[in-house]
């Protein structure tokens, strides 16, 4: 079973044996955990909160990370009301239970309310209990998404799609990871240079190994997919800093070796577990995405890795989606090839469109027309497109007419790459399109940032030629991958 999920109980506590503890508890046993434990959401109130470290940080804390949370308004407890205040502030689910024959305060009115009694016979008439169910199930409908009630604080929740951790470390210890399985109910994506955390970190409590939970989740019905470096992968050594962490390149891709075969044994028992290596493209995070949130850490070449930042974005939230894009590009472009002959089909068949896109400016520099006269002369490659007018008009028309033709864009990045609007138009529609972009650059840095990731060629201004064969030939590894994978797509489909 998942691990449940959590409810912060906002109440009076009062001094031990006093009238405020007696009412708080009988509330609590005989109202509150009733309901919520029918409906598998584990109740915390602060007194149960025994960690170190102040108790205002921890309640406050709890109240924006729990599911929901539950206000019982008794005794007009100053203390209540402003931990109220500030749920209801970050967008919190909340039922408030109100004694009955108490007034409500004119500000809380329109809320979600329960007026409760403590007698026999609504307990034994379970009156109240089902009134909290009934509550939890609406807060279900609406995926635990409520709008806030306070006029004028809806921007400033915002930022509720996602969480902001400095450091990996501050995002937890090793229960908030499990949670990240625990979680997983219908998708797990991770990703990662070794995924080494994950295989020695994780324990389950009755002594499991990291690759049984995937078993078990995959017998579940989750769909697992896997991807981690290929140790071939020559930015795999540019991902390693040897003076941060004094382990050899060689160890590194022994590492990856062993945990490519562990993961593998695991792949090989269950066809919802899926195992990939990138051997095109290159890492620049590491990711772990289920169907209710993702948690994304980006590579910092001078930190250690327990000091990365952390991100942890919602479902639905297009942080969210980005970060599946990413990972669904990576897989798709190291899709295995597994029938020779049938690559070899495509190669011999397969004809290619290029689309060219370059700032005018550097049309010398870059070599454009001799460059695209010498990939034509390729007997793979059908026709090239680049724009060379100067009307914007024209030039949108063009794009229409034939950016959709295209097979792969080559995009020649320099400084006067940013500074042009046209540029950004044809890139950005052959993202669109889905159309593969590779970058040609004099310097990495010249690569607009969303593209990074994209492997592409360096231009040596003292060599074309090679510049030109390295063009094609990963025109070819680019095209030849996506083609074969939509082939063995449409073969698992019938």
């Amino acid at each position: 079973m998942s691990q449940s999920k959590k409810c912060f109980i906002i109440s009076p506590i009062g001094e031990e044996n006093s009238a405020q503890r007696e009412h708080a508890d009988q509330v609590f046993k005989y109202i509150i955990k009733p309901a919520l434990d029918e409906c598998n959401i584990e109740p915390i109130r602060s007194d149960h909160m025994h960690d170190a470290g102040k108790i205002t940080e921890q309640v406050f804390n709890a109240i924006q990370k729990f599911d929901m949370c539950i206000a019982v308004l008794a005794f007009d407890n100053p203390n209540v009301y402003y931990e109220l205040a500030v749920a209801q502030c970050a967008a919190r689910p909340v039922i408030i239970l109100i004694e009955k024959g108490k007034e409500m305060p004119f500000d809380l009115k329109d809320e979600r309310l329960i007026y409760y009694d403590l007698t026999i016979p609504s307990y034994d008439e379970r009156t109240h209990i089902n009134s909290v169910i009934e509550f939890i199930r609406n807060f279900e409908e609406i995926n635990w998404k409520v709008p806030c009630s306070i006029p004028g604080f809806d921007d400033a929740i915002k930022t509720r799609d996602f969480q902001y951790f400095e450091t990996t470390q501050k995002f937890g210890g090793d229960e908030v990871w499990k949670e990240i399985i625990y979680d997983s109910e219908k998708i797990l994506y991770l990703m990662g240079t070794a995924l080494n955390a994950w295989r020695y970190t994780y324990t389950d409590e009755i002594g499991e190994s990291f690759g049984e939970i995937l078993l078990k989740k995959a017998k579940e019905g989750c769909k697992i997919k896997i991807l981690i470096m290929n140790p071939d992968n020559k930015a795999l050594n540019e991902i390693h800093n040897e003076h941060i962490i004094p382990v050899l390149p060689e160890e590194v891709s022994d590492t990856v070796r062993v945990n490519i075969e562990f993961y593998s044994k695991y792949a090989e028992q269950s066809e919802n577990i899926e195992l990939r290596q990138i051997s095109t493209g290159r890492l620049t995070q590491n990711q772990a995405i289920n169907d209710k949130y993702g948690i994304y850490i980006p590579h910092f070449y001078s930190i250690k890795s327990s000091n990365f930042p952390l991100w942890k974005f919602n479902e639905g939230s297009n942080l969210y989606n980005q970060l599946l894009k990413e990972f669904n590009g990576l897989w798709h472009l190291n899709a295995p090839i597994k029938d020779e002959k049938e690559k070899a089909k495509i190669s011999e068949t397969r004809k290619l469109s290029i689309y060219i896109s370059y700032a005018t400016e550097d049309a010398d520099l870059f070599k454009i027309n001799i460059i695209a006269k010498k990939l034509k002369a390729y007997d793979q490659i059908n026709q090239i497109f680049f724009f060379e007018g100067e009307s914007h008009k024209d030039f949108v028309q063009y794009l229409n007419r034939n950016l959709g033709k295209c097979d792969v864009m080559l995009l020649f990045c320099s400084p006067n790459t940013s500074k042009s609007k046209f540029i950004a138009k044809e890139w950005v529609g052959a993202d669109a399109n889905d159309i593969p972009i590779l970058p040609v650059f004099l310097e990495p840095d010249y690569i607009p940032p969303l593209l990074k990731t994209r492997l592409g060629v360096q231009y040596d201004q003292l060599n074309p030629q090679r510049v030109i064969e390295n063009i094609y030939n990963l025109i070819l590894k680019k095209t030849l991958n996506l083609e074969f994978t939509e082939l063995v797509r449409k073969k698992e489909r019938y």
